[in-house]
């Protein structure tokens, strides 16, 4: 898998009298991009809090382009007078994805440029002509233990929603590149084959309000602008820092059975180890089945879960006699502190999996009420035992409904057994 190529390359500063600038910038030969407002982009509220930061980003002029964008700041003199400090931030645009095997390579021209005090913008020229290491060290998916860590059970409740194509917009507070390679992995976790994907957008700001950018069908986008929050542009809201998940109508809680998901997944502070031999070839993904391992899990997490009503008590009743008490059967493994890069890419299968096992059932559901009504369009109809087939509960019957609605069009309608509402209701 070879990396995109570069496409343009920019410059931008931060001065504190002057604000935001866009100083330099070129673009390849036949490419002719307007890059007005990335000067905003790869510069994000709180950016200043570090040295360093990468940002992935993407630009929207008439069509979609990925990149990214690192920063950097160095005090010359007194370092109590911030006109002394000097910010600026080198970007690439791509002809595919981010672009991530060029971070160093970006690092190390942008802190040569600022720490020489030069003005040479030609040295910025040669990145067109880099050679990108084929290696996945910088690449999002090593992100995905922190975001299973930082997320908890509502990190299966998001992806559910992205598999709904909802606009999800993250609210963070701390480093750019880890929550832009969350809405990587989101859109990853929740890819359905010949199925449009939930397309990340990475890091926007207020200048995006009103743009093309955010009339894209299905984003995933991070910002550090909290204003963004009164701006109905999104779906769903997640806050990275609690974490908490929200809509117009509510806040969102992980269900029992995205709960007992979490449980297969989890680990506990973990590092991913052997980045360095490991290529972008290895990411190979397939569904893939993840036996049930169940680890010491944190109080705080049970807090993310909906709370045990007297509905769902009746509901995990039917599905422990539905499934033999196998809900109920765990192993216990010791915990790890390592990851390699292949255990990651199973992570992202067993998703896939859970993603291919409703598409299957809803698919046999549906030709057994063709065959039964001999016609093509029909109404369906879940008994509980489908649901739980489905790993699912009561409360995720909105979910599995607009799941179906969405990606199956010979169903008119779904609608769920009587005898489920008459027993849980």
């Amino acid at each position: 898998m070879s990396p995109p190529n570069i496409i343009a390359i920019f410059l931008a500063e931060f001065d504190i009298k002057a604000g935001y600038k866009l100083i330099w910038s070129k673009t390849k030969t036949k490419t002719n991009i307007n890059l007005d407002g990335l000067e905003y982009k790869v510069f994000p509220s709180g950016v200043h809090d570090f040295n360093n930061s990468t940002t992935l980003i993407s630009h929207f002029d008439e069509k979609l382009y990925l990149g990214l964008s690192v920063f950097y700041q160095h005090t010359f003199g007194d370092s109590n007078d911030r006109s002394n400090v000097k910010m600026f931030s080198l970007g690439i645009l791509t002809d595919g994805e981010n672009g991530f095997e060029y971070v160093n390579s970006l690092n190390s021209k942008l802190v040569q440029f600022v720490n020489n005090q030069e003005k040479n913008y030609s040295t910025f020229e040669e990145i067109f002509k880099l050679s990108a290491a084929d290696s996945i060290i910088n690449h999002p998916l090593t992100k995905l233990p922190k975001m299973i860590k930082d997320l908890g059970p509502l990190l299966l409740t998001i992806y559910k929603q992205s598999l709904l194509r909802k606009k999800i917009i993250l609210f963070n507070k701390g480093d750019t590149f880890d929550a832009g390679s969350f809405t990587y992995l989101i859109s990853l976790l929740s890819t359905i084959p010949d199925q449009p994907t939930a397309q990340p957008i990475y890091q926007i700001g207020l200048n995006d309000l009103g743009g093309k950018l955010l009339e894209i069908d299905g984003y995933i986008a991070v910002t550090n602008d909290e204003i963004i929050k009164e701006n109905r542009v999104y779906d769903i809201g997640v806050d990275l820092e609690e974490p908490r998940v929200f809509s117009r109508d509510g806040q969102i809680y992980a269900t029992h059975s995205d709960f007992e998901r979490f449980k297969k997944i989890y680990q506990p502070e973990i590092e991913v180890s052997n980045l360095e031999t490991a290529s972008k070839d290895d990411i190979s993904i397939t569904p893939t089945e993840i036996e049930t391992t169940y680890l010491q899990i944190p109080d705080w997490y049970n807090t993310l879960v909906e709370s045990n009503s007297w509905m769902n008590s009746i509901w995990s009743a039917f599905s422990w006699f539905a499934t033999a008490g196998q809900l109920s059967q765990e192993q216990h493994l010791q915990k790890s502190t390592s990851i390699e890069f292949k255990d990651l890419v199973n992570i992202v299968g067993y998703f896939h999996s859970l993603t291919k096992k409703w598409i299957y059932i809803i698919n046999e559901l549906i030709l057994d009420k063709q065959q039964e009504s001999d016609e093509l369009l029909v109404n369906l109809e879940l008994t509980y035992q489908d649901l739980v087939e489905m790993e699912l509960e009561y409360s995720d019957y909105e979910f599995i409904k607009e799941f179906i609605l969405l990606y199956f069009e010979s169903v008119s309608s779904v609608e769920i057994e009587e005898s489920i509402f008459s027993i849980c209701c």
